[in-house]
């Protein structure tokens, strides 16, 4: 974290990204990323608190702004800005669909924009990098805490990995050194990451508390279990799938094995969603669960962020 000394501090990586890191008057670090030709905008923009939100410098609102400006209010403005820094530290998943069969997401935050997020990396071995994260809290916070990792596994996996089990307790590793002890317990985050080898018909999976299965064409279930761990203890299961066209991987967040079915009663559970999974149709798969899934749910709302990803190779 940065020294309360230290007003900001840029960094920049191989791919012309940077990250600004920019201490407020509250002692909060906020993060913008960017690329080099928007750094000296985004720089200007922070100096004149139009990206953060600096309370020492606006007067106290009366009574009347308060109740008019509602709905224009700095935490809303915060959120928004949040939300729109979160979106854009994603890639853009079409780059991603051209791997691929067919490719298919659902990310369904419990509250905007939420800790939920999808991330990948295209090398030019013909392999492809596949992260679904479930990142701790919600909302805000969950975003903030997405976005550090975010920011870090575009470090950690600018090349294509080796040894991905390896390259995961290194990213683990680096992930500790940026935090001081007592911050641990409320950073935390799950992920699952595939390593697809295109050229080789294959893929590697570890991982933390995220689980996948792989479905055959047979519709043979296969399920790759990984146990929730915190995140900087080293102890991942590994995985290595040879793959045939039609196959199909689906890795999920625990909001949807937590949802309540629609007598509020129990829980899907990871039973219930292979049986699911197996039931499924080979074309339009997620529209087949979503509509298994809502039907299990009924009118129970999510408590958590939920999100799926459907890969058919």
């Amino acid at each position: 974290m940065l020294d309360k000394d230290i007003k900001s501090l840029t960094v920049d990586f191989e791919d012309e990204t940077f990250v600004y890191l920019h201490n407020d008057q509250q002692e909060r670090v906020n993060i913008v990323e960017g690329y080099e030709g928007d750094f000296a905008e985004v720089q200007l923009s922070a100096k004149k608190g139009l990206l953060f939100d600096d309370t020492s410098k606006q007067e106290e609102p009366t009574r009347e702004e308060k109740t008019t400006n509602d709905k224009n209010s700095s935490n809303d403005v915060n959120v928004d800005l949040i939300a729109t820094l979160h979106k854009s530290m994603l890639p853009a998943i079409d780059h991603l669909e051209q791997n691929f069969h067919n490719l298919e997401a659902y990310i369904q935050p419990y509250e905007a924009p939420g800790g939920d997020f999808l991330w990948y990396k295209n090398y030019d071995n013909g392999k492809c990098l596949v992260i679904l994260g479930d990142c701790t809290g919600h909302g805000v916070q969950g975003a903030m805490i997405a976005m550090s990792v975010i920011t870090l596994l575009k470090q950690c996996f600018l090349r294509c990995p080796n040894d991905l089990l390896d390259t995961v307790y290194q990213f683990y590793d680096q992930m500790a050194d940026l935090l001081e002890d007592d911050n641990r317990a409320g950073f935390d985050s799950q992920m699952g990451f595939l390593l697809f080898d295109t050229e080789n018909n294959s893929v590697e999976y570890t991982g933390n508390g995220i689980n996948m299965i792989h479905k055959d064409s047979t519709k043979k279930i296969t399920v790759c279990h990984t146990r929730y761990i915190q995140l900087f203890k080293r102890r991942l299961s590994y995985y290595k799938i040879e793959l045939f066209p039609k196959d199909q991987i689906l890795i999920y967040t625990d909001g949807i094995t937590d949802q309540y079915d629609s007598e509020n009663r129990r829980k899907l559970g990871r039973k219930n969603l292979r049986e699911m999974i197996y039931n499924l149709t080979q074309e339009n798969t997620l529209d087949d669960f979503l509509t298994k899934f809502n039907n299990f749910r009924g009118d129970i709302k999510q408590m958590d962020d939920q999100s799926i990803l459907v890969i058919t190779v």
